[in-house]
């Protein structure tokens, strides 16, 4: 009875560690949508995107690799 308690309790602790260290992401769509979940589309994966902790502030910031074309033609004339 004893070891199956321990075995519970480790097992209670580590998917809360799991839990706790999930990311949720923040990427806005081609239509200025936002968007919030626990994974990217591949499709939007280039449109930039950031990582929040769980109280709602960026960790991480990826930015944007993919251009309009009035962006390209912005850089190339800068």
């Amino acid at each position: 009875m004893l070891n199956s308690l321990r075995l519970l309790i480790l097992f209670a602790s580590i998917l809360a560690t799991g839990l706790a260290q999930a990311a949720t992401y923040r990427w806005v769509d081609e239509q200025g949508k936002v968007h919030y979940g626990d994974s990217i589309p591949a499709q939007q994966s280039d449109l930039g995107h950031q990582e929040l902790d769980k109280q709602g502030r960026v960790r991480k910031d990826a930015p944007r690799t993919r251009l309009t074309p009035e962006e390209r033609r912005q850089r190339e004339a800068a």
